[in-house]
Parts: C-alpha cells; structure tokens; sequence
C-alpha cells in the first residue's frame, strides 16, 4: 500500500473542511473520496465542509484516523490496531464509501488479521459492509457461508487482487503479563520512613517476530505507599501509542487523549470527577485551534486559541456568574503576548500594554486605568514599567479630560498587584493600598 492513499491518476479538487475548534483546512480528494467528493460539487466557491457532517457518530480514534488519511498524512507507519477502532472505521467507509480509507482500512486488516478479523462477523458492521470486505480477502480465510454461497463466489472469482494476499506470520498471545518494581524515595524527612513507590505494569500483547511487531494494551499504576496515584491505559504499536490513551489520577482527574505513532492528534478532553474541565485539539503532539476550560458549574473558565502550534488570538477568563462576565482578555500573535485588558467589578478596566515601537517585549510597559463615567471610560491612571524590578515606576493620575493631575514615581523593587491593585515589594510585602 502507497503511503499516500489518494490516487493522482483520478479527478482531484480542492475543499475547505472544518474539523471542529476553529480550526478550517484545505484538503485534497479526489472522485473515490465518496460523500466528501459528491457533497463539494454542491457547495459554493469559499464554502465549508463540516468534518462532523460526514461521520457517524464514531470513536475519536477512528475520526482522526479518517482525518489523518483525507489530509495526506504519511500512513506508511500507521494502523488500527484495535478491533473497536477496526469497527468505527468501517462504518465511517459505509457511511462516506471512500475508497481511499477503505484501501487504508485494508492494509491494516491484513497486517493485523489474527486480532483484527473478527470484527468481519460482528452485527456491529453493516452485512452489506462485511460482505463486501470479504470480497478482498483470500480463499483460504472466506466462512463457510460464503464459500457455499454461489452469487458470492462468482463475484469472488471476478475480483482482482484477492488470490494471493500476506496475513500474518508467527504470532505470540500473552494475556496480562505482570511486572512489579519497587522504588524507596531516599531523601526523607529526618524521623520519617522514606516513601515507598510501587510501579505495576500490566500487559495483554501480540507479538510477531517476522517483522518485529508487538501490539500491546497496557495499564501501568503508580502507587505511593500502596495508595494508587496515577492509571495509564493505551495500546501500543512497537512501543508508539496508537489511539485512546486514558490517563486517571488518585484525586479524581480523568485525562483522555488519543494518540496516533506515539503523537497527541484529535481531540483532548480533561474530568474532574467526570466533569469536563478542559478540552482542546492536538495536532502533531502540540495544542491547536480552541481550547476550552471549564468551572465545575460547566460555565467556560477560559477560552484560547493557537495558530501552527503557539497562542495566536484572543485568551479570555470568565467568572464562574450567569452570562459568564469576563475577567481578563489578552491578545496574542505567534505566542507573544501584545495586550490585555483587566476587568474590576467597580467598573475600572486597566490596559496592560507589551509593545513599543513594534517591538513585543516580555514585561508590561504600562498599566493604564480607565475610570466610567455613566456610559463612558477616561484614561485616569498610568503606570509604567509596574513590574520590572530594575526599573523606576511612574504614576501618573488624570482628570476626565486628560489633564494630567499629578505625577509621582515608586522605586525599583516595588511592584504593583494587578489583581488587587496594591504596591508591593517583590510581591510579598504590601506597601500601600490604592
């Protein structure tokens, strides 16, 4: 099988798709594609595709496996290697008829047919998709009920391909191997027994030493002092994480993640005692697009985006209040922070201001404080350099008309507490309250 699974030699096109998060890309199908290609001869030029809208409601890991494949991605190390992802993923190709996922779906299933096969008999699978997958596979391998089925066998016969096909070679099972280590933590408090940490490894894997694969599903606890503080289940492939990975902790936190050769891709989703707290988009291990917090009310903490991989765009916090008033809002381009706004319940807002000269620095270079009046803001306060410890601090104070009242400077160790309004030296001693 070709890595790349788009066949060039057919009638290509270009479409926006949006896969969800705010995050929209261009992707290149061709007349095998199936729905995708049938739905974009009907939308307008600039139109977009909605991922969700030609899916089945699936497993993220078959989704971003079906995604991975319509952007081109290298497939040449990528397989599903579970039989629930085996499932969803041929009911995605029944539901879109890609041609080019279902060469991809192929290559896995022969690759892996001793644990993948037996999806090909679940009622999980439409008949008419099973029947139609046991058309590629060879002679020796075909049930019973196809073998004795004419129809079937005539139109067996007349397929290309199926007569001599590699499934697998030697194959080892090994149903939950146990390892256990032991590791005493050294530096103890004087007067206390030393922490004991305890790291258990259970594994069920398949093993094939022709061409060095091993599959494993894994769970690896960690305990402190017989207490359980952190659960690990993936499955690997040759040591890479491919799909869902579940990650618990002992105070509650659930993190679920999906993985394909051993990188973060697809959605992230992050419980507190099954709340969702967080959720994000991976793409080649790294956040992008929306990302999402929440309070344990399910109103939004926080919301984010990134752009190739850094923030880019507007970072806003919530109050955990109906309509969810906002607390602070930061712009940021390419990771760099340019700007922020502060909100106070009394109505001020301050300004945080990172750019001079088109220069983006680390620090803040001002605060300015904005007043109302009625329905409108004056500037009444500016701070300069309010945080930087080797720099002399300016207050400047203004009437509503911009005049400026008085002027004073703060020395270098103080630093003013945005969110109280304080100064403070090196933020532990309070020195004035204003």
């Amino acid at each position: 099988m070709a890595a790349n699974l788009v066949d060039k030699t057919k009638l290509q096109k270009e479409i926006s798709v949006d896969i969800g998060y705010e995050l929209t890309e261009t992707i290149i199908i061709n007349e095998d594609t199936g729905l995708l290609f049938t739905l974009s001869g009907d939308v307008k030029d600039n139109e977009v595709i909605k991922f969700a809208d030609v899916i089945p409601q699936v497993s993220d890991a078959a989704s971003a496996l079906y995604l991975y494949v319509l952007r081109g991605r290298d497939t040449s190390k990528v397989f599903i290697v579970d039989r629930v992802t085996m499932t969803d993923c041929l009911n995605i190709y029944s539901f879109t008829g890609d041609l080019n996922f279902l060469s991809f779906i192929l290559k896995s299933l022969f690759k892996f047919w001793t644990i993948l096969s037996p999806v090909l008999y679940s009622s999980k699978v439409p008949e008419e998709v099973r029947w139609e997958m046991w058309f590629y596979c060879p002679y020796q391998v075909l049930p019973d009920e196809w073998l004795e089925n004419a129809t079937f066998m005539s139109a067996w016969r007349e397929r290309q391909g199926n007569k001599y096909v590699l499934l697998n070679g030697d194959e080892t099972f090994d149903f939950e191997h146990i390892t256990v280590d032991k590791d005493e933590e050294v530096e103890a408090q004087e007067g206390e027994e030393p922490i004991q940490y305890t790291y258990i490894n259970k594994s069920t894997s398949y093993s094939r030493p022709s061409d060095q694969t091993v599959i494993s599903t894994t769970e690896n606890k960690q305990l402190q002092d017989d207490k359980v503080i952190n659960i690990v289940n993936s499955t690997t492939y040759n040591d890479s994480s491919q799909g869902e990975v579940v990650e618990r902790w002992g105070n509650g936190t659930k993190a679920v993640s999906n993985t394909i050769n051993d990188m973060k891709e697809g959605p992230y989703m992050r419980y507190t005692d099954d709340r969702l707290t967080a959720e994000k988009w991976f793409d080649d291990n790294q956040t992008e697009g929306l990302a999402l917090a929440y309070y344990n009310s399910g109103r939004i903490k926080s919301k984010s985006s990134y752009k190739h991989h850094h923030l880019d765009g507007q970072f806003t916090t919530y109050k955990d209040a109906d309509d969810s008033p906002i607390i602070r809002t930061t712009e940021f381009r390419d990771g760099q922070m340019l700007k922020s706004v502060h909100y106070y319940n009394d109505g001020e807002y301050v300004e945080t201001n990172f750019v001079s000269n088109s220069t983006v620095h680390s620090l803040p270079l001002s605060y300015d404080f904005y007043t109302p009046i009625g329905n409108e803001w004056y500037l009444s306060r500016r701070i300069t350099n309010p945080i930087s410890r080797g720099e002399v601090k300016t207050v400047t104070n203004y009437d509503v008309n911009g005049n400026i009242v008085d002027e004073s400077s703060k020395g270098k160790s103080a630093v003013f507490d945005i969110m109280n309004r304080k100064w403070k030296h090196n933020w532990y001693e309070d020195v004035v309250y204003l």
